[in-house]
């Protein structure tokens, strides 16, 4: 009777640990899955197709909200170290899309830890080769009446921070009243924001 009653109770932990053993298989395979996703996330957010989607939106959300136009012949970020890169850039007013008022032979953008909470800061921007051209041909038909515009009704840029601003080779074209031939070429310069 106790040998029946001791293969009984073996019978009985046997099928416990049946039960159990499905349990942690879906706990090790559902660890698995997340680990899977985890690098699968970045993975797929560093492809090219996904890149060009990221850059759509941001210049998607500056027209809508600024009513600028930004363009860039190349476009990448690392998500590991908060760093994008366009290169070619132009910024130009939506009625003049085909004169930008800034052109940048290559950013360089370094967003600070804030960023991954929705804020928009930066560590470090570093510009290279920018001309900035303010006259006639940049600005739109109704660029004066714009600027009239009470302040209530432009949109304001969000708050964000910059440490540092560093510009390499920046030639200014300003056009005053008529004569639209002042322009003033700037080798580097290099600040540090409060």
């Amino acid at each position: 009777m106790v040998l029946a009653s001791l293969g009984d109770q073996q019978a009985i932990a046997g099928c416990q640990n049946e039960r159990v053993l499905p349990r942690s298989r879906t706990a090790r395979l559902l660890a698995g899955l997340f680990i899977v996703l985890l690098v699968a996330i970045p993975l797929a957010l560093s492809t090219p197709w996904a890149q060009a989607l990221v850059f759509e939106r941001a210049t998607a959300w500056a027209r809508g909200r600024f009513g600028i136009d930004i363009r860039a012949a190349a476009f990448g970020y690392r998500l590991t170290s908060l760093t994008a890169r366009l290169g070619d850039v132009t910024v130009a007013d939506l009625a003049t899309p085909d004169r930008p008022f800034l052109r940048i032979g290559e950013l360089d953008l370094d967003l600070a830890a804030s960023a991954l909470g929705g804020r928009l800061d930066f560590d470090a921007i570093r510009v290279r080769q920018a001309t900035l051209t303010l006259d006639r041909t940049t600005r739109s038909a109704h660029g004066a009446r714009a600027s009239a515009a009470p302040a209530a009704t432009r949109a304001a840029p969000p708050p964000f921070e910059i440490g540092t601003l560093q510009v390499d080779g920046l030639d200014l074209a300003l056009g005053l009243g008529d004569e639209d031939n002042t322009r003033v070429a700037v080798r580097q310069i290099s600040s540090s924001l409060r």
